[in-house]
């Protein structure tokens, strides 16, 4: 299997936090001039850029609350980028 951010996976990923209870909303950024997508359950509310960031948002929250900050992942994003783990097509 083959999955790639494009328009066909919003649908998916909407649904996924649906079933985690949220509740969606959409705004208008003036500052940007995009729409926010916003995910709301009890006191949390989440914001992002698109519904792909925004489940990646509501995963993180629903797996670590508000102690994900605290999570010791080290550097994963400076190991990654550092070595050459360029994907060939």
């Amino acid at each position: 299997m083959q999955l790639s951010e494009a328009g066909n996976t919003y649908n998916i990923a909407l649904y996924e936090i649906e079933k985690r209870s949220y509740e969606i909303l959409t705004q208008y950024n003036e500052d940007t001039e995009f729409l926010d997508w916003v995910a709301k359950k009890d006191d949390i509310t989440i914001y992002a850029t698109s519904p792909l960031t925004l489940l990646a948002l509501v995963v993180i929250a629903d797996e670590h609350g508000e102690t994900w900050q605290d999570i010791a992942t080290g550097n994963i994003l400076d190991r990654i980028l550092s070595k050459d783990s360029y994907v060939k097509k």
